[in-house]
């Protein structure tokens, strides 16, 4: 019984030593919705002492929308066996914009079924979405300039045929040789 006991100790300090180095905002709480388990990452991002937060609830921290965004997927979590995703835009606490987060929360459980807690994690993608954006600009801008490009332009599929024509090479193929657009397309899709 003794082995037993010390290494279930042993395991728990092997996770409290990973949650500690994981680069995502980590936290457990119980289903009173009190924090028993908060990582550093947490505690930074809130802007709180190191462990301030256990034993007590999220209210006693946050009166923002961001608490009732939280509110009610804690419910959504709890009341289901699947997890909860969802997006997250908070102001920066540099006030240099925005910070987006995917949150991740699921129900804990013990080995009977019986609720026990809540797990989540949220993850920093700021640098993703601004990205994403740059790129959508920039696939904005080219489409453009293909659209507006005096020069005939044609993209096509593996299958050798069309999928892609700018304005200019529409304008010839319709009134220069008198080709339905439509049935080149067509025939591309099938």
């Amino acid at each position: 019984m003794e082995k037993l006991k010390a290494e279930m100790a042993q395991a728990q300090d092997q996770l409290h030593a990973a949650i500690k180095v994981l680069p995502d905002i980590f936290w457990i709480k119980d289903v009173e919705g009190r924090y028993v388990l908060c990582n550093d990452q947490f505690d930074a991002f809130n802007g709180i002492e190191k462990g301030s937060m256990l034993g007590r609830r999220a209210l006693e921290l946050d009166h923002s929308k961001k608490f009732q965004i939280h509110h009610q997927t804690d419910l959504q979590a709890l009341s289901s066996t699947e997890p909860v995703r969802f997006s997250l835009e908070v102001p920066a606490r540099d006030g240099g914009g925005n910070r987006h987060f995917d949150v991740q929360k699921v129900a804990i459980r013990d080995g009977e079924g019986k609720l026990t807690g809540l797990l989540g994690m949220s993850r920093d993608v700021t640098a993703r979405e601004l990205l994403e954006r740059e790129l959508a600009a920039r696939e904005r801008e080219y489409r453009q300039l293909a659209e507006h490009l005096p020069d005939c332009l044609i993209r096509y599929a593996a299958t050798g045929l069309p999928v892609y024509m700018n304005t200019a090479l529409q304008g010839v193929l319709t009134d220069k040789l008198g080709l339905a657009l439509q049935d080149l397309f067509d025939g591309a899709e099938s």
